[in-house]
């Protein structure tokens, strides 16, 4: 039999869920559901619905608050991110940490979802053999000190590095692309970079052995002036599948391109492009260690 799905609506809310929020929620599963395999017109979530006592076809005004059956299961039905932390504010959010081990289980989520968006099982492509794919992702959250363009990142990293391996660099804004459209250009890159926030969750999608760089605001900003805001810290620090470098936003993010070979850019950029070429050593000589 077909189990019978219920919404248990609790008189208090959770924050930021959709139980008082629908109209805002619903773009959001609208754009997401796909990587679960459905649809937001195959879900019932968005209809209320109450048991009724009914007799020979009569509904009576009486009322039971209980539910029988021989099977059952319940909980909250969420996935967290960073469990009762304030994602990466506040220095206690580095004293406790919910996804430590749990590398294996988001690998093999990542997996299912991605099958999920190619509606089969896929060979991917091995990140070893060049082309390498680096993204780039800009504007990724929409909050003024994480509004980041990388200006000139992409020209840096081809006049430097262009001459040692063959790169393939996108450019790209993800708010502007379906979710299919992020899921085909992640699941074969080789390097992800961008600023830390929501906007960086699908690095999630990166396959085993790439790598991410993450940009965060090192003097926090908001509610939270004087702290590093490493945000999402406990979840892709313990992503397991990735390797994760978290770099301090720089005051002035890569405002021009360095113009000549013997030129040394700014300290910033020289760091990020002696990561990038680490990362890719690394990546080039997958095979050398199986």
């Amino acid at each position: 039999k077909d189990m019978v799905l219920i919404r248990y609506d609790l008189t208090l809310a959770m924050w930021a869920g959709c139980q008082r929020q629908w109209e805002k929620c619903r773009p959001i599963l609208k754009k997401f559901l796909p990587l679960l395999g459905t649809h937001l017109n195959m879900t019932s979530s968005q209809n209320d619905t109450s048991l009724e006592l009914v007799v020979d076809g009569e509904q009576l005004s009486r009322k039971s608050k209980y539910v029988c059956a021989p099977n059952g299961a319940a909980g909250l039905g969420y996935l967290t991110d960073h469990f009762k932390s304030y994602h990466g504010w506040h220095p206690d959010d580095y004293k406790m940490s919910l996804n430590t081990g749990r590398g294996g289980q988001m690998y093999q989520f990542r997996n299912w979802m991605v099958d999920n968006v190619y509606k089969e099982i896929r060979d991917e492509r091995k990140i070893s053999k060049a082309p390498y794919r680096i993204i780039i992702s800009s504007s990724s959250s929409g909050k003024g000190p994480r509004n980041v363009s990388f200006n000139h990142l992409a020209t840096n990293i081809r006049y430097r590095l262009g001459h040692k391996y063959e790169l393939d660099i996108k450019e790209v804004v993800l708010n502007t692309m379906s979710i299919k459209e992020q899921v085909q250009l992640t699941a074969d890159a080789a390097i992800f970079i961008s600023m830390c926030g929501g906007g960086a969750v699908t690095s999630m999608f990166l396959p085993k052995g790439a790598s991410l760089l993450l940009y965060y605001t090192a003097a926090g900003h908001g509610r939270h002036p004087n702290t590093p805001a490493r945000l999402d810290w406990d979840l892709l620090n313990n992503i397991g599948y990735i390797r994760v470098h978290w770099l301090p936003k720089p005051r002035q993010m890569f405002l021009k391109p360095i113009v000549g070979q013997n030129e040394s850019g700014n300290d910033d950029l020289d760091f990020v492009l002696n990561l990038l070429d680490h990362e890719l050593d690394i990546i080039s000589h997958f095979d050398d260690y199986k």
